[in-house]
């Protein structure tokens, strides 16, 4: 994850999330579906808190060791720069064939709040 300010420099800043796929044991012309989402932790009226997904981008694509092929990205528009915790999951299925799941989560506090 990370999080930029605007060209002009103004709040509110943004945070992104980018997730790729690596070939491994994969044939050579096999893709992936690498869904990305971005999560934001929340606490209710009751200080019970939870996880809320802010935003997702899923895309067909080829493995990363191919340098023209770009991650998927998710990026937000921040309310405040209030710091928050996040979590960027990344799953992939390869497409066509019987693959298992693949999750990836990493979870990062951040001054960013939307």
């Amino acid at each position: 994850m990370s999080t930029f300010k605007r060209p002009d420099g103004s709040i509110p800043w943004e945070i992104s999330a980018h997730g790729y796929w690596k070939r491994g044991t994969c044939p050579q012309d096999a893709k992936a579906n690498v869904t990305v989402r971005l999560y934001e932790w929340h606490e209710n009226a009751q200080k019970r808190g939870f996880w809320k997904e802010m935003g997702s981008n899923r895309q067909e694509t080829f493995p990363r060791e191919n340098k023209k092929n770009k991650d998927v990205l998710v990026r937000l528009g921040c309310k405040t720069n209030k710091k928050v915790s996040w979590i960027n999951q990344v799953e992939t299925d390869v497409v066509g064939y019987a693959d298992p799941p693949t999750v990836s989560r990493t979870q990062a506090t951040v001054g960013c709040s939307v």
